[in-house]
Protein backbone atom coordinates (compact mmCIF):
# COMPACT_ATOMS: atom_id res chain seq x y z
CA UNK A 1 0.00 0.00 0.00
CA UNK A 2 1.28 3.46 -0.85
CA UNK A 3 -0.50 6.51 0.52
CA UNK A 4 0.34 9.88 -0.98
CA UNK A 5 0.91 13.03 1.05
CA UNK A 6 -2.20 14.60 -0.40
CA UNK A 7 -4.41 11.80 0.92
CA UNK A 8 -3.86 12.27 4.67
CA UNK A 9 -3.01 15.11 6.99
CA UNK A 10 -1.83 12.77 9.74
CA UNK A 11 -0.62 9.18 9.96
CA UNK A 12 -1.15 7.89 13.50
CA UNK A 13 0.95 4.92 14.60
CA UNK A 14 -0.86 3.07 17.37
CA UNK A 15 -4.53 2.30 17.88
CA UNK A 16 -4.85 2.68 21.64
CA UNK A 17 -6.80 5.31 23.57
CA UNK A 18 -4.49 8.21 22.68
CA UNK A 19 -4.19 7.27 19.01
CA UNK A 20 -7.89 6.68 18.44
CA UNK A 21 -8.97 9.82 20.28
CA UNK A 22 -6.40 11.92 18.43
CA UNK A 23 -7.65 10.55 15.11
CA UNK A 24 -11.24 11.36 16.07
CA UNK A 25 -10.37 14.94 17.05
CA UNK A 26 -8.25 15.45 13.91
CA UNK A 27 -11.22 14.33 11.80
CA UNK A 28 -13.57 16.58 13.77
CA UNK A 29 -11.25 19.49 12.95
CA UNK A 30 -11.93 18.75 9.28
CA UNK A 31 -8.66 16.99 8.46
CA UNK A 32 -7.96 13.49 7.17
CA UNK A 33 -6.19 11.04 9.53
CA UNK A 34 -5.28 7.39 9.10
CA UNK A 35 -4.63 4.97 11.98
CA UNK A 36 -1.90 2.34 11.51
CA UNK A 37 -2.25 -0.38 14.16
CA UNK A 38 -0.12 -3.50 13.94
CA UNK A 39 -2.84 -5.72 15.42
CA UNK A 40 -5.50 -4.31 13.15
CA UNK A 41 -7.73 -4.13 16.25
CA UNK A 42 -8.30 -0.85 18.02
CA UNK A 43 -8.40 -0.21 21.79
CA UNK A 44 -7.47 -3.67 23.03
CA UNK A 45 -5.85 -2.37 26.19
CA UNK A 46 -8.69 0.04 26.93
CA UNK A 47 -11.06 -2.92 26.94
CA UNK A 48 -9.37 -4.44 30.00
CA UNK A 49 -8.68 -1.31 32.03
CA UNK A 50 -10.23 -0.88 35.45
CA UNK A 51 -10.74 -4.66 35.68
CA UNK A 52 -13.02 -4.44 32.66
CA UNK A 53 -14.91 -1.40 33.95
CA UNK A 54 -12.77 1.37 32.38
CA UNK A 55 -11.93 4.07 34.93
CA UNK A 56 -11.37 6.61 32.15
CA UNK A 57 -10.81 9.78 34.21
CA UNK A 58 -11.09 11.34 37.64
CA UNK A 59 -13.79 13.89 38.41
CA UNK A 60 -11.52 16.56 39.83
CA UNK A 61 -10.07 19.93 38.78
CA UNK A 62 -7.08 19.97 36.42
CA UNK A 63 -4.79 21.03 39.27
CA UNK A 64 -5.56 17.79 41.12
CA UNK A 65 -4.76 15.75 38.01
CA UNK A 66 -1.36 17.43 37.90
CA UNK A 67 -0.83 16.71 41.61
CA UNK A 68 -1.32 13.00 40.95
CA UNK A 69 1.37 12.89 38.25
CA UNK A 70 4.68 11.59 39.63
CA UNK A 71 6.83 11.95 36.50
CA UNK A 72 7.10 15.41 34.87
CA UNK A 73 3.80 16.91 36.10
CA UNK A 74 4.53 20.46 34.89
CA UNK A 75 4.74 19.26 31.30
CA UNK A 76 1.02 18.40 31.40
CA UNK A 77 -0.26 21.74 32.71
CA UNK A 78 -1.30 23.11 29.31
CA UNK A 79 -2.77 19.90 27.92
CA UNK A 80 -4.84 19.00 30.99
CA UNK A 81 -6.17 22.54 31.41
CA UNK A 82 -7.06 22.74 27.72
CA UNK A 83 -8.90 19.41 27.83
CA UNK A 84 -9.94 18.72 31.41
CA UNK A 85 -11.79 15.86 33.10
CA UNK A 86 -15.01 17.88 32.73
CA UNK A 87 -14.36 18.21 29.00
CA UNK A 88 -13.76 14.47 28.68
CA UNK A 89 -16.87 13.53 30.68
CA UNK A 90 -18.92 15.94 28.57
CA UNK A 91 -17.57 14.38 25.36
CA UNK A 92 -18.34 10.87 26.56
CA UNK A 93 -21.87 11.76 27.58
CA UNK A 94 -22.93 14.15 24.81
CA UNK A 95 -20.93 13.02 21.77
CA UNK A 96 -20.33 9.32 22.43
CA UNK A 97 -23.63 8.99 24.36
CA UNK A 98 -22.03 7.03 27.20
CA UNK A 99 -23.71 7.68 30.58
CA UNK A 100 -21.09 7.99 33.31
CA UNK A 101 -20.88 7.75 37.09
CA UNK A 102 -18.43 8.94 39.72
CA UNK A 103 -17.35 6.64 42.53
CA UNK A 104 -15.11 6.83 45.59
CA UNK A 105 -12.01 8.92 45.12
CA UNK A 106 -13.48 10.69 42.10
CA UNK A 107 -13.04 7.68 39.82
CA UNK A 108 -15.26 7.97 36.74
CA UNK A 109 -16.68 4.89 34.97
CA UNK A 110 -19.28 4.22 32.31
CA UNK A 111 -22.60 3.79 34.12
CA UNK A 112 -22.83 0.27 32.67
CA UNK A 113 -19.54 -0.76 34.32
CA UNK A 114 -18.49 -2.16 30.93
CA UNK A 115 -15.24 -1.04 29.34
CA UNK A 116 -16.42 -2.49 26.04
CA UNK A 117 -19.19 0.12 25.90
CA UNK A 118 -16.47 2.77 25.77
CA UNK A 119 -14.46 0.77 23.23
CA UNK A 120 -17.45 0.21 20.97
CA UNK A 121 -18.57 3.84 21.14
CA UNK A 122 -15.13 5.09 20.17
CA UNK A 123 -14.96 2.57 17.32
CA UNK A 124 -18.40 3.71 16.15
CA UNK A 125 -17.11 7.29 16.12
CA UNK A 126 -14.08 6.24 14.04
CA UNK A 127 -16.41 4.59 11.52
CA UNK A 128 -18.81 7.54 11.48
CA UNK A 129 -15.93 9.88 10.63
CA UNK A 130 -14.66 7.51 7.91
CA UNK A 131 -11.22 7.19 9.46
CA UNK A 132 -9.30 4.37 7.77
CA UNK A 133 -7.59 1.76 9.96
CA UNK A 134 -4.64 -0.11 8.44
CA UNK A 135 -3.22 -3.32 9.94
CA UNK A 136 0.54 -3.01 9.65
CA UNK A 137 3.66 -2.69 11.78
CA UNK A 138 5.85 0.36 11.31
CA UNK A 139 9.55 -0.33 11.72
CA UNK A 140 11.25 2.90 10.63
CA UNK A 141 10.76 6.59 9.93
CA UNK A 142 12.11 8.04 6.69
CA UNK A 143 13.73 11.18 8.10
CA UNK A 144 15.11 13.93 5.86
CA UNK A 145 16.30 17.27 7.16
CA UNK A 146 13.78 18.48 9.74
CA UNK A 147 10.86 16.36 8.52
CA UNK A 148 9.65 12.80 8.32
CA UNK A 149 8.80 11.89 4.76
CA UNK A 150 7.22 8.48 5.25
CA UNK A 151 6.77 5.47 7.51
CA UNK A 152 8.49 2.23 6.54
CA UNK A 153 6.58 -0.93 7.31
CA UNK A 154 7.47 -4.53 8.11
CA UNK A 155 6.47 -5.94 4.75
CA UNK A 156 8.27 -4.16 1.93
CA UNK A 157 5.73 -5.36 -0.62
CA UNK A 158 3.20 -2.92 0.78
CA UNK A 159 5.41 0.11 0.35
CA UNK A 160 5.72 3.10 2.66
CA UNK A 161 3.08 5.33 4.25
CA UNK A 162 3.25 9.05 3.56
CA UNK A 163 1.39 11.94 5.17
CA UNK A 164 1.84 15.59 6.08
CA UNK A 165 2.23 14.84 9.80
CA UNK A 166 3.04 11.81 11.92
CA UNK A 167 1.82 11.02 15.43
CA UNK A 168 3.33 8.26 17.57
CA UNK A 169 0.89 6.80 20.11
CA UNK A 170 2.32 3.32 20.53
CA UNK A 171 2.08 3.18 24.33
CA UNK A 172 4.63 1.56 26.64
CA UNK A 173 5.69 -1.99 27.46
CA UNK A 174 2.96 -3.30 29.74
CA UNK A 175 0.28 -5.76 28.61
CA UNK A 176 2.28 -6.66 25.51
CA UNK A 177 -0.45 -8.98 24.23
CA UNK A 178 -2.53 -5.88 23.54
CA UNK A 179 0.23 -4.52 21.31
CA UNK A 180 2.25 -2.41 23.77
CA UNK A 181 5.76 -3.66 23.04
CA UNK A 182 7.80 -0.45 23.07
CA UNK A 183 7.92 -0.03 19.29
CA UNK A 184 7.52 3.72 19.50
CA UNK A 185 10.53 4.16 21.77
CA UNK A 186 12.78 2.64 19.11
CA UNK A 187 11.21 4.73 16.34
CA UNK A 188 11.65 7.98 18.29
CA UNK A 189 15.23 7.10 19.21
CA UNK A 190 16.10 6.47 15.55
CA UNK A 191 15.34 10.09 14.71
CA UNK A 192 17.29 11.52 17.63
CA UNK A 193 14.86 11.65 20.53
CA UNK A 194 16.09 10.87 24.04
CA UNK A 195 14.31 7.97 25.73
CA UNK A 196 14.11 7.92 29.52
CA UNK A 197 14.60 4.26 30.39
CA UNK A 198 11.17 2.59 30.57
CA UNK A 199 10.33 0.94 33.88
CA UNK A 200 7.38 -0.80 35.47
CA UNK A 201 5.08 1.45 37.48
CA UNK A 202 1.88 0.71 39.38
CA UNK A 203 3.02 -2.87 39.87
CA UNK A 204 2.95 -5.36 42.75
CA UNK A 205 6.14 -5.66 44.81
CA UNK A 206 8.28 -8.65 45.64
CA UNK A 207 8.96 -8.77 49.36
CA UNK A 208 11.12 -10.31 52.05
CA UNK A 209 9.85 -12.05 54.03
CA UNK A 210 7.49 -13.58 51.50
CA UNK A 211 3.91 -13.84 52.71
CA UNK A 212 2.84 -17.31 53.87
CA UNK A 213 0.01 -19.01 51.94
CA UNK A 214 -2.64 -17.99 54.48
CA UNK A 215 -2.10 -14.32 53.61
CA UNK A 216 -2.51 -14.63 49.85
CA UNK A 217 -6.23 -13.83 49.89
CA UNK A 218 -5.98 -11.15 52.59
CA UNK A 219 -6.54 -7.44 51.95
CA UNK A 220 -5.77 -5.01 54.74
CA UNK A 221 -8.05 -1.98 54.72
CA UNK A 222 -7.62 1.43 56.32
CA UNK A 223 -3.85 1.09 56.66
CA UNK A 224 -1.06 3.45 55.58
CA UNK A 225 2.35 2.74 54.07
CA UNK A 226 5.71 4.50 54.04
CA UNK A 227 8.54 3.70 51.63
CA UNK A 228 12.18 4.00 52.63
CA UNK A 229 15.25 3.86 50.41
CA UNK A 230 18.42 2.90 52.26
CA UNK A 231 16.82 4.19 55.45
CA UNK A 232 15.62 7.51 53.99
CA UNK A 233 11.88 8.12 53.69
CA UNK A 234 10.96 8.79 50.05
CA UNK A 235 7.17 8.35 50.11
CA UNK A 236 4.57 8.51 52.84
CA UNK A 237 0.90 7.82 52.25
CA UNK A 238 -1.06 9.72 54.88
CA UNK A 239 -4.50 8.74 53.55
CA UNK A 240 -5.53 5.22 54.67
CA UNK A 241 -5.96 2.73 51.87
CA UNK A 242 -5.63 -0.95 51.01
CA UNK A 243 -2.73 -3.34 50.69
CA UNK A 244 -2.89 -7.06 49.93
CA UNK A 245 -0.67 -10.07 49.57
CA UNK A 246 0.19 -12.62 46.90
CA UNK A 247 2.66 -15.50 46.80
CA UNK A 248 5.63 -13.23 46.13
CA UNK A 249 4.86 -10.05 48.00
CA UNK A 250 2.56 -7.06 48.32
CA UNK A 251 -0.30 -5.95 46.09
CA UNK A 252 -3.13 -3.45 46.23
CA UNK A 253 -3.28 0.33 45.74
CA UNK A 254 -0.72 1.25 48.42
CA UNK A 255 1.88 -1.17 47.05
CA UNK A 256 1.21 -0.02 43.47
CA UNK A 257 1.66 3.61 44.49
CA UNK A 258 4.91 2.86 46.32
CA UNK A 259 6.26 1.13 43.20
CA UNK A 260 6.19 4.45 41.34
CA UNK A 261 8.91 5.85 43.59
CA UNK A 262 11.25 2.88 43.18
CA UNK A 263 13.31 4.23 40.31
CA UNK A 264 16.71 2.79 41.24
CA UNK A 265 16.85 -1.01 40.85
CA UNK A 266 20.01 -1.17 42.94
CA UNK A 267 18.63 0.70 45.96
CA UNK A 268 17.44 -1.09 49.07
CA UNK A 269 13.75 -0.39 49.67
CA UNK A 270 11.63 -1.03 52.74
CA UNK A 271 7.86 -0.64 52.99
CA UNK A 272 6.54 0.03 56.49
CA UNK A 273 2.83 -0.62 57.06
CA UNK A 274 0.91 1.11 59.84
CA UNK A 275 -1.83 -1.39 60.63
CA UNK A 276 -3.55 1.00 63.07
CA UNK A 277 -3.08 4.54 61.74
CA UNK A 278 -6.02 5.87 63.76
CA UNK A 279 -4.45 4.81 67.08
CA UNK A 280 -1.33 6.14 68.77
CA UNK A 281 1.15 3.74 70.41
CA UNK A 282 -0.19 4.84 73.81
CA UNK A 283 -3.78 4.11 72.78
CA UNK A 284 -2.77 0.70 71.46
CA UNK A 285 -1.10 -0.16 74.76
CA UNK A 286 -4.14 0.91 76.78
CA UNK A 287 -6.39 -1.17 74.52
CA UNK A 288 -4.18 -4.25 74.93
CA UNK A 289 -4.12 -3.76 78.67
CA UNK A 290 -7.92 -3.58 78.77
CA UNK A 291 -8.13 -6.83 76.82
CA UNK A 292 -5.76 -8.49 79.28
CA UNK A 293 -7.92 -7.36 82.19
CA UNK A 294 -11.01 -8.97 80.65
CA UNK A 295 -9.47 -12.45 80.52
CA UNK A 296 -8.18 -14.94 83.03
CA UNK A 297 -4.53 -15.90 83.31
CA UNK A 298 -5.07 -18.43 80.52
CA UNK A 299 -5.25 -15.85 77.70
CA UNK A 300 -2.67 -16.60 75.00
CA UNK A 301 -0.85 -14.23 72.67
CA UNK A 302 -2.86 -15.68 69.79
CA UNK A 303 -6.16 -14.72 71.44
CA UNK A 304 -4.93 -11.26 72.44
CA UNK A 305 -3.80 -10.26 68.96
CA UNK A 306 -6.91 -11.66 67.33
CA UNK A 307 -8.60 -8.73 69.04
CA UNK A 308 -6.32 -6.36 67.19
CA UNK A 309 -5.72 -7.99 63.80
CA UNK A 310 -7.45 -10.02 61.09
CA UNK A 311 -7.20 -13.68 62.09
CA UNK A 312 -5.25 -14.58 58.92
CA UNK A 313 -2.49 -12.16 59.87
CA UNK A 314 -2.03 -13.12 63.54
CA UNK A 315 0.39 -16.05 63.22
CA UNK A 316 2.61 -14.22 60.74
CA UNK A 317 2.56 -11.10 62.90
CA UNK A 318 3.51 -13.01 66.05
CA UNK A 319 6.33 -14.74 64.19
CA UNK A 320 7.69 -11.34 63.17
CA UNK A 321 7.33 -10.21 66.79
CA UNK A 322 9.24 -13.19 68.12
CA UNK A 323 6.28 -14.35 70.20
CA UNK A 324 4.84 -17.86 70.13
CA UNK A 325 1.07 -17.91 69.65
CA UNK A 326 0.55 -20.32 72.57
CA UNK A 327 2.49 -18.15 75.01
CA UNK A 328 0.55 -16.78 77.96
CA UNK A 329 -0.17 -13.17 77.08
CA UNK A 330 0.06 -12.04 80.69
CA UNK A 331 3.56 -13.51 80.94
CA UNK A 332 4.96 -11.98 77.75
CA UNK A 333 6.24 -9.06 79.76
CA UNK A 334 5.87 -5.34 79.23
CA UNK A 335 9.00 -4.99 77.09
CA UNK A 336 8.03 -7.73 74.60
CA UNK A 337 4.41 -6.57 74.52
CA UNK A 338 5.45 -3.01 73.72
CA UNK A 339 7.76 -4.28 70.96
CA UNK A 340 4.90 -6.25 69.41
CA UNK A 341 2.50 -3.31 69.71
CA UNK A 342 5.06 -1.05 68.03
CA UNK A 343 5.10 -3.51 65.13
CA UNK A 344 1.41 -2.75 64.63
CA UNK A 345 2.53 0.74 63.67
CA UNK A 346 5.59 -0.35 61.72
CA UNK A 347 5.32 -3.78 60.08
CA UNK A 348 8.25 -3.80 57.67
CA UNK A 349 9.00 -5.64 54.45
CA UNK A 350 12.08 -5.40 52.28
CA UNK A 351 10.63 -4.81 48.81
CA UNK A 352 11.79 -4.63 45.21
CA UNK A 353 10.20 -3.44 41.98
CA UNK A 354 11.57 -6.33 39.94
CA UNK A 355 8.50 -7.96 38.45
CA UNK A 356 8.11 -8.18 34.70
CA UNK A 357 7.09 -4.82 33.25
CA UNK A 358 4.50 -6.68 31.18
CA UNK A 359 2.40 -7.03 34.34
CA UNK A 360 2.55 -3.34 35.25
CA UNK A 361 -0.54 -1.18 34.90
CA UNK A 362 1.55 1.47 33.17
CA UNK A 363 5.08 2.02 31.88
CA UNK A 364 6.95 5.00 33.30
CA UNK A 365 9.71 6.58 31.23
CA UNK A 366 9.58 7.25 27.51
CA UNK A 367 10.27 10.12 25.13
CA UNK A 368 11.85 12.99 27.05
CA UNK A 369 9.44 15.84 27.78
CA UNK A 370 12.31 18.29 27.21
CA UNK A 371 12.08 17.47 23.51
CA UNK A 372 8.30 17.90 23.13
CA UNK A 373 6.30 21.13 23.05
CA UNK A 374 3.81 20.84 25.95
CA UNK A 375 1.07 22.83 24.22
CA UNK A 376 1.01 20.94 20.91
CA UNK A 377 2.87 17.65 21.63
CA UNK A 378 5.03 18.51 18.61
CA UNK A 379 8.62 17.27 18.55
CA UNK A 380 11.14 20.05 19.11
CA UNK A 381 13.53 18.15 16.86
CA UNK A 382 11.28 17.32 13.89
CA UNK A 383 8.65 19.72 12.59
CA UNK A 384 5.97 17.23 11.59
CA UNK A 385 6.34 14.62 14.33
CA UNK A 386 3.99 14.50 17.34
CA UNK A 387 3.54 12.30 20.41
CA UNK A 388 0.61 11.44 22.70
CA UNK A 389 -0.14 9.06 25.54
CA UNK A 390 2.08 6.61 27.36
CA UNK A 391 4.99 6.90 24.93
CA UNK A 392 5.80 10.26 26.60
CA UNK A 393 7.79 10.32 29.85
CA UNK A 394 4.81 11.21 32.05
CA UNK A 395 3.00 8.93 34.48
CA UNK A 396 0.45 9.21 37.29
CA UNK A 397 -1.04 7.20 40.11
CA UNK A 398 -4.17 5.05 39.82
CA UNK A 399 -7.61 6.61 39.76
CA UNK A 400 -8.23 7.43 36.10
CA UNK A 401 -5.37 9.92 35.86
CA UNK A 402 -3.31 8.08 33.24
CA UNK A 403 -6.20 7.75 30.81
CA UNK A 404 -6.99 11.43 31.28
CA UNK A 405 -3.38 12.13 30.33
CA UNK A 406 -3.79 9.98 27.23
CA UNK A 407 -6.93 11.84 26.14
CA UNK A 408 -5.57 15.31 27.00
CA UNK A 409 -2.29 14.81 25.14
CA UNK A 410 -4.22 13.34 22.20
CA UNK A 411 -6.36 16.48 21.94
CA UNK A 412 -3.28 18.70 22.25
CA UNK A 413 -1.56 16.78 19.44
CA UNK A 414 -4.70 16.93 17.27
CA UNK A 415 -4.90 20.70 17.72
CA UNK A 416 -1.18 21.00 17.02
CA UNK A 417 -1.63 19.12 13.76
CA UNK A 418 -4.74 21.11 12.83
CA UNK A 419 -2.96 24.40 13.47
Amino acid sequence: MSISTTDFDAAIVGGGAAGVFAAIKIAEFGLKPVIIEKNGVLLRKLGITGKGRCNFTNNCPPAEIIERVFDNPRFLFSAVNAFSPNDLIDYFENTLHIPTKTERGGRVFPASDKAMDVVNSLKDRVRALNIPVVADMITDLNYTGSNIKSLKNLRGSKGDYSAKNFLLTTGGLSYSKTGSTGDGFALAAKVGHTITAPRAALIALDSSPKPPPELESLTLKNVTATLFSDGKRIYSGDIPGEIGFDADGLTGPLALTASCFMKNPDAGYTLAIDLKPALSPEQLKRRAERELELYTDSITADILFRKLLPSQLVLFFLEQSGIKPEENARQIGDKRLCRALSLLKNLRFSVSNTRDVDGAIITAGGVSTKEIDPGTMRSKLIDNLFFAGEIIDVAAFTGGFNLQIAFSTAVAAAKGIAD
